[in-house]
C-alpha cells in the first residue's frame, strides 16, 4: 500500500477519533464531577434507629438519669444523649463518646452503662444525618454539632464551658477519631482515646481512588495535624491509640505512623487478630482501666507504654 493511501485512510479515521476523544472526555469528567459532587454520600453511611430514642433510653428517662438534648445547627435539628454517672467527686471526668462511620451514638450505650460508675456524666454524640438528626454529614457540621451538644452539657450542669473542659475524656473510633481531635482542638481535655484511627482523610481518599484524584477530597480530616497541634499544649492530653493488626478498613499501618510520630503524648497498643469491627470489644478492659483512673499525665501510669504490640 502506498503511503498517500495510508495518508489518506488516516484522514478518514481522525473524525471517528476526534469522537472517541471527546465522548472519552465527557465521560471521565463526568466521573470526576460525580465524585465531587457526590463524595460526601460515597464517604458518609448514615444508620437510622429501627426503634426511637425515647424508646431505646426509656429506663433510664423513667429513673431521671438521662437526657435528651434537642438543638439547632445551622437550620438542622439536632439530637445528643446524656447519661448522669455514678461519681459525685468534683474532680470526675465527663466522658464523650465519637462513634465510627456507620454508628449511632447508642451503639455505645451498653459500654457507656458498664463505665457510668467512673465518671461524672457520659455525653454520646450524633452526627448529623445520623439517628433522628436532621442535615447532611459534613466535617464542619459535624464539628458544630459536637460543639453545640457540648454547650447544652454545659449549660445543663451549670458550668462554664472553657472551665468545665478540663474534666473531659473522650473515645474516638475509626472516623470518630477525627471527630474527637477537632473537638480536642478547641476545648481542653484530659485523656483521648482513639480507636483504629487514620493518618488523614486525605491519606485515605489516596488508597481509595488513587493520588490524582484524592485532591478533590472536600472534607479533610487530619489527625496528625490535630495531633501537632495537641502536643503543644501545657500539659497535653494523654492520647492512648489502639489499633487492630488484622484491620482491612483503616491500614495498622496508619495507626504505627501516629505512634512513631507522636510518641511523647501517644500510647499505643496494637493488637493481634483484631479487625476494624471488633476493636471496641477487644479494647473495652483497657478503656476501663483508662478512664477509671485518675492518671493525667503523658508520662504517668502504664496501662499502655509508648508503643506496644500484644
Amino acid at each position: 500500500m502506498k503511503l498517500d493511501e495510508l495518508f489518506r485512510i488516516a484522514q478518514g479515521l481522525l473524525p471517528l477519533l476526534e469522537i472517541v476523544l471527546i465522548l472519552g472526555g465527557t465521560v471521565l469528567g463526568l466521573a470526576v464531577l460525580y465524585l465531587f459532587v457526590f463524595q460526601r454520600k460515597l464517604i458518609y453511611c448514615p444508620a437510622r434507629y429501627q426503634a426511637s430514642p425515647r424508646i431505646l433510653l426509656r429506663p433510664y428517662l423513667e429513673q431521671g438519669s438521662a437526657s435528651i438534648f434537642e438543638f439547632e445547627v445551622r437550620g438542622t435539628k439536632q439530637n445528643a444523649y446524656y447519661l448522669k454517672g455514678g461519681n459525685t467527686d468534683p474532680q470526675a471526668d465527663y466522658f464523650i463518646y465519637f462513634g465510627g462511620n456507620a454508628s449511632l451514638a447508642l451503639d455505645w450505650l451498653d459500654i457507656a452503662e458498664a463505665l457510668l460508675p467512673c465518671c461524672a456524666g457520659t455525653l454520646l454524640i450524633e452526627y448529623p444525618g445520623y439517628g433522628v438528626n436532621e442535615g447532611q454529614p459534613s466535617r464542619e457540621l459535624i464539628r458544630a454539632t459536637a460543639r453545640a451538644a457540648f454547650l447544652e452539657l454545659s449549660r445543663k450542669e451549670q458550668v462554664d464551658p472553657m472551665s468545665f473542659s478540663p474534666h473531659l475524656s473522650l473515645v474516638g473510633v475509626s472516623l470518630g477519631c477525627a471527630v474527637a481531635l477537632d473537638f480536642a482542638r478547641e476545648f481542653r481535655v484530659r485523656k483521648i482515646i482513639l480507636l483504629a484511627p487514620f493518618t488523614s482523610m486525605l491519606d485515605m481518599a489516596r488508597l481509595s481512588v488513587g493520588s490524582l484524584l484524592s485532591h478533590l477530597l472536600l472534607d479533610r480530616f487530619d489527625n496528625r495535624d490535630a495531633l501537632t497541634a495537641l502536643r503543644l499544649r501545657q500539659p497535653p492530653p494523654t492520647v492512648y491509640l489502639f489499633h487492630g493488626d488484622s484491620d482491612t478498613v483503616v491500614p495498622v499501618a496508619m495507626g504505627r505512623k501516629l505512634a512513631e510520630e507522636f510518641s511523647d503524648i501517644v500510647r499505643y497498643r496494637e493488637i493481634p487478630g483484631v479487625d476494624h469491627f471488633n476493636i471496641v470489644e477487644a479494647c473495652f478492659s483497657e478503656l476501663k482501666k483508662i478512664l477509671c483512673t485518675s492518671e493525667s499525665g503523658p508520662t504517668s501510669g502504664t496501662v499502655c507504654s509508648p508503643v506496644q504490640k500484644d
